[in-house]
Protein backbone atom coordinates (compact mmCIF):
# COMPACT_ATOMS: atom_id res chain seq x y z
CA UNK A 1 0.00 0.00 0.00
CA UNK A 2 1.37 3.76 -0.90
CA UNK A 3 -0.67 5.09 2.38
CA UNK A 4 -1.71 3.79 5.46
CA UNK A 5 -4.95 2.76 6.45
CA UNK A 6 -6.99 1.32 8.93
CA UNK A 7 -8.34 -1.88 7.79
CA UNK A 8 -11.25 -3.91 9.25
CA UNK A 9 -11.41 -7.45 8.57
CA UNK A 10 -14.84 -9.06 10.35
CA UNK A 11 -13.92 -12.23 8.66
CA UNK A 12 -12.15 -12.94 11.65
CA UNK A 13 -15.71 -13.56 13.02
CA UNK A 14 -17.80 -15.09 10.30
CA UNK A 15 -18.95 -12.16 8.80
CA UNK A 16 -17.31 -11.88 4.78
CA UNK A 17 -16.98 -7.89 5.03
CA UNK A 18 -14.08 -5.33 5.00
CA UNK A 19 -14.07 -1.51 5.89
CA UNK A 20 -11.23 0.80 4.97
CA UNK A 21 -10.57 3.96 6.71
CA UNK A 22 -7.97 6.30 5.86
CA UNK A 23 -7.20 10.26 4.93
CA UNK A 24 -6.01 10.04 1.65
CA UNK A 25 -6.70 7.00 -0.49
CA UNK A 26 -4.23 6.42 -3.37
CA UNK A 27 -5.82 5.36 -7.18
CA UNK A 28 -3.36 2.43 -6.98
CA UNK A 29 -4.11 1.17 -3.72
CA UNK A 30 -8.49 1.65 -4.48
CA UNK A 31 -7.14 -0.49 -7.90
CA UNK A 32 -5.87 -3.60 -5.64
CA UNK A 33 -8.48 -3.14 -2.86
CA UNK A 34 -11.50 -3.28 -5.08
CA UNK A 35 -10.67 -2.05 -8.51
CA UNK A 36 -8.60 -5.27 -9.74
CA UNK A 37 -11.09 -7.86 -8.21
CA UNK A 38 -14.42 -5.37 -9.27
CA UNK A 39 -15.71 -6.04 -5.93
CA UNK A 40 -19.36 -4.34 -5.06
CA UNK A 41 -18.25 -1.83 -3.15
CA UNK A 42 -19.61 0.70 -0.54
CA UNK A 43 -18.15 4.42 -1.17
CA UNK A 44 -18.44 6.94 1.78
CA UNK A 45 -17.33 10.53 1.65
CA UNK A 46 -16.39 13.09 3.76
CA UNK A 47 -18.87 15.53 4.88
CA UNK A 48 -18.98 18.57 3.33
CA UNK A 49 -16.97 17.40 0.14
CA UNK A 50 -18.17 18.09 -2.95
CA UNK A 51 -19.05 13.90 -3.64
CA UNK A 52 -21.26 14.25 -0.24
CA UNK A 53 -23.44 17.46 -1.35
CA UNK A 54 -23.75 15.92 -4.90
CA UNK A 55 -24.68 12.36 -4.03
CA UNK A 56 -25.26 12.11 -0.65
CA UNK A 57 -23.02 10.39 1.99
CA UNK A 58 -22.46 6.81 0.15
CA UNK A 59 -22.72 5.66 -3.31
CA UNK A 60 -22.19 2.07 -4.07
CA UNK A 61 -20.44 0.58 -7.12
CA UNK A 62 -17.71 -1.33 -8.97
CA UNK A 63 -14.89 1.11 -10.36
CA UNK A 64 -14.65 1.72 -14.01
CA UNK A 65 -12.09 1.64 -16.09
CA UNK A 66 -11.78 2.14 -19.82
CA UNK A 67 -9.48 0.18 -22.02
CA UNK A 68 -6.72 3.24 -22.37
CA UNK A 69 -6.85 3.62 -18.35
CA UNK A 70 -6.59 0.39 -17.82
CA UNK A 71 -3.82 -0.48 -20.25
CA UNK A 72 -1.52 2.37 -18.59
CA UNK A 73 -2.33 1.54 -14.91
CA UNK A 74 -1.33 -2.23 -15.44
CA UNK A 75 1.68 -1.33 -17.14
CA UNK A 76 2.70 1.28 -14.47
CA UNK A 77 2.30 -1.61 -11.52
CA UNK A 78 4.32 -4.53 -14.40
CA UNK A 79 7.22 -1.43 -14.28
CA UNK A 80 6.81 -0.91 -10.99
CA UNK A 81 5.65 2.67 -11.44
CA UNK A 82 3.21 5.03 -9.62
CA UNK A 83 0.04 5.60 -11.47
CA UNK A 84 -1.92 8.62 -10.08
CA UNK A 85 -4.97 11.15 -11.08
CA UNK A 86 -7.17 12.74 -8.34
CA UNK A 87 -10.71 10.86 -9.58
CA UNK A 88 -11.98 7.59 -10.19
CA UNK A 89 -15.70 6.49 -12.00
CA UNK A 90 -18.21 4.62 -10.45
CA UNK A 91 -20.42 2.02 -12.59
CA UNK A 92 -23.51 2.06 -9.62
CA UNK A 93 -26.02 -0.76 -10.41
CA UNK A 94 -29.88 -0.39 -10.79
CA UNK A 95 -31.98 -1.61 -7.53
CA UNK A 96 -29.08 -0.49 -5.91
CA UNK A 97 -31.16 -0.35 -2.76
CA UNK A 98 -32.86 -3.56 -2.91
CA UNK A 99 -29.53 -5.16 -3.26
CA UNK A 100 -28.12 -3.68 0.17
CA UNK A 101 -31.28 -4.34 1.98
CA UNK A 102 -31.10 -8.16 0.81
CA UNK A 103 -27.39 -8.10 1.70
CA UNK A 104 -27.97 -6.82 5.52
CA UNK A 105 -30.46 -9.02 6.11
CA UNK A 106 -28.52 -12.04 5.10
CA UNK A 107 -25.71 -11.44 7.23
CA UNK A 108 -28.07 -10.71 10.15
CA UNK A 109 -30.06 -13.76 10.13
CA UNK A 110 -26.29 -15.34 9.84
CA UNK A 111 -25.58 -17.48 13.03
CA UNK A 112 -22.17 -15.53 13.07
CA UNK A 113 -23.70 -12.36 13.10
CA UNK A 114 -25.73 -13.34 16.18
CA UNK A 115 -22.56 -14.71 17.92
CA UNK A 116 -20.56 -11.32 16.85
CA UNK A 117 -23.40 -8.94 18.67
CA UNK A 118 -21.93 -10.70 21.89
CA UNK A 119 -18.12 -10.09 20.86
CA UNK A 120 -17.92 -6.58 22.17
CA UNK A 121 -14.72 -6.60 24.55
CA UNK A 122 -14.81 -10.34 25.05
CA UNK A 123 -11.66 -10.79 22.90
CA UNK A 124 -9.79 -7.78 23.63
CA UNK A 125 -11.29 -5.80 20.68
CA UNK A 126 -13.67 -3.43 20.30
CA UNK A 127 -16.50 -3.59 17.61
CA UNK A 128 -18.99 -0.86 18.67
CA UNK A 129 -22.15 -3.13 17.75
CA UNK A 130 -20.26 -3.93 14.16
CA UNK A 131 -19.11 -0.78 12.44
CA UNK A 132 -19.44 -3.45 9.11
CA UNK A 133 -22.84 -2.56 8.92
CA UNK A 134 -22.97 1.24 9.65
CA UNK A 135 -22.16 1.87 5.84
CA UNK A 136 -24.16 -0.94 4.87
CA UNK A 137 -27.42 0.63 6.33
CA UNK A 138 -26.83 4.06 5.58
CA UNK A 139 -26.63 3.24 1.84
CA UNK A 140 -29.72 1.18 2.29
CA UNK A 141 -31.86 4.30 3.69
CA UNK A 142 -30.28 6.31 0.51
CA UNK A 143 -32.28 7.58 -2.18
CA UNK A 144 -32.58 5.41 -5.36
CA UNK A 145 -29.89 6.68 -7.70
CA UNK A 146 -30.93 7.75 -11.10
CA UNK A 147 -30.12 7.30 -14.46
CA UNK A 148 -28.85 10.23 -14.50
CA UNK A 149 -26.71 9.91 -11.72
CA UNK A 150 -25.38 6.54 -12.64
CA UNK A 151 -24.16 8.64 -15.66
CA UNK A 152 -22.66 11.29 -14.03
CA UNK A 153 -20.61 8.91 -11.48
CA UNK A 154 -19.13 6.20 -14.37
CA UNK A 155 -18.38 8.82 -16.94
CA UNK A 156 -17.52 12.40 -14.67
CA UNK A 157 -16.29 10.35 -11.46
CA UNK A 158 -15.55 11.57 -8.47
CA UNK A 159 -12.51 12.81 -6.44
CA UNK A 160 -10.12 10.74 -4.20
CA UNK A 161 -9.69 13.00 -1.85
CA UNK A 162 -13.96 13.27 -1.23
CA UNK A 163 -13.40 9.31 -0.09
CA UNK A 164 -13.53 8.71 3.74
CA UNK A 165 -14.01 5.25 3.95
CA UNK A 166 -14.51 1.96 1.73
CA UNK A 167 -16.39 -1.54 2.25
CA UNK A 168 -17.02 -4.10 0.13
CA UNK A 169 -17.73 -8.16 0.21
CA UNK A 170 -14.30 -9.70 -0.41
CA UNK A 171 -16.21 -12.33 -2.71
CA UNK A 172 -15.99 -12.93 -6.80
CA UNK A 173 -17.87 -15.64 -8.39
CA UNK A 174 -16.22 -17.00 -10.60
CA UNK A 175 -17.33 -17.38 -14.34
CA UNK A 176 -18.55 -20.35 -16.07
CA UNK A 177 -18.49 -21.57 -18.96
CA UNK A 178 -20.54 -24.32 -21.25
CA UNK A 179 -18.33 -26.43 -23.48
CA UNK A 180 -20.00 -24.10 -26.92
CA UNK A 181 -18.20 -21.13 -25.29
CA UNK A 182 -21.56 -19.62 -23.90
CA UNK A 183 -21.71 -17.96 -20.54
CA UNK A 184 -22.96 -20.19 -17.75
CA UNK A 185 -25.83 -18.82 -15.88
CA UNK A 186 -25.46 -19.81 -12.39
CA UNK A 187 -28.21 -21.09 -9.94
CA UNK A 188 -30.70 -21.66 -12.61
CA UNK A 189 -33.87 -23.64 -10.89
CA UNK A 190 -35.71 -25.76 -13.04
CA UNK A 191 -39.80 -26.29 -11.92
CA UNK A 192 -42.11 -28.74 -13.58
CA UNK A 193 -45.59 -27.33 -14.72
CA UNK A 194 -48.27 -28.22 -16.54
CA UNK A 195 -49.30 -25.78 -19.23
CA UNK A 196 -51.48 -28.44 -21.09
CA UNK A 197 -55.14 -26.25 -20.42
CA UNK A 198 -53.34 -22.97 -21.12
CA UNK A 199 -54.55 -21.13 -23.95
CA UNK A 200 -51.42 -19.27 -25.55
CA UNK A 201 -53.11 -16.78 -27.60
CA UNK A 202 -54.73 -15.83 -24.45
CA UNK A 203 -51.77 -15.14 -22.64
CA UNK A 204 -50.20 -13.04 -25.96
CA UNK A 205 -53.04 -10.76 -25.68
CA UNK A 206 -52.88 -10.16 -22.23
CA UNK A 207 -49.59 -9.32 -22.54
CA UNK A 208 -50.18 -7.07 -25.28
CA UNK A 209 -52.96 -5.25 -23.39
CA UNK A 210 -50.96 -4.57 -20.38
Amino acid sequence: MRNTYTISDFRIIGIPHIEVVGDIFHYQDLYELVGEPQHMTSFSFKDGSDSCNIYGKTVMGTIYYDKKTLKLLESAIFEGQKYSTNKIRIESPSGESLFLRKLVLGIQASSSFARALNYEYADGVDYRGLTALTSLSMAVSAREITEETRCDLKYGGISIGDIEGISFLPYKRTTEFHKSGDKRVPDIIEIEADCSGIDVDIINQSYLVK
